[in-house]
């Protein structure tokens, strides 16, 4: 019989360490957090085109990228979010005569941003028939 108990309390015994192991902390690992935002973008562009500004830019390369956040200041004044797309184009409609400024930066799945590039300044003035590019200086 004591054999018997022998075993028994070997399997009992054999149980608990089991049992203690699945329960550690070092088997349960933490979520991953993504604070790795996309790269800068190259080539940022703006252009006057029929019913106002077109920006451009080559797209990012990340496999987790969402999209882009496109920025505009005007003379000056602190850039503002103005669209955030998915394309690699943005058409600003709302423009009239004045210094535009255009930063664009890529933005992952996790919401991080990357550096803001950006576009030469545009200066736009008023001629019979629409806008017209004035010209520009960076």
């Amino acid at each position: 019989m004591s054999k018997r108990i022998s075993i028994l309390f070997a399997l009992v015994a054999t149980m608990i360490i089991v049992a203690a192991g699945c329960g550690s902390s070092s088997s349960v690992s933490a979520p991953v957090v993504d604070t790795v935002a996309p790269a800068p973008l190259l080539d940022v562009t703006a252009t006057v085109v029929v019913g106002g500004v077109q920006v451009g830019w080559t797209p990012g390369s990340e496999a987790d990228l969402a999209g882009y956040k496109v920025y505009r200041s005007l003379n000056g004044s602190a850039p503002v979010l103005v669209s955030t797309v998915t394309g690699v184009t943005y058409t600003d409609g709302t423009v009239t005569t004045g210094a535009y400024h255009y930063d664009v930066a890529a933005v992952d799945q996790a919401g991080n941003e990357g550096v803001r590039v950006s576009s030469p300044q545009l200066r736009l003035g008023v001629v019979p028939g629409g806008l017209t590019r004035r010209g520009s200086t960076d």
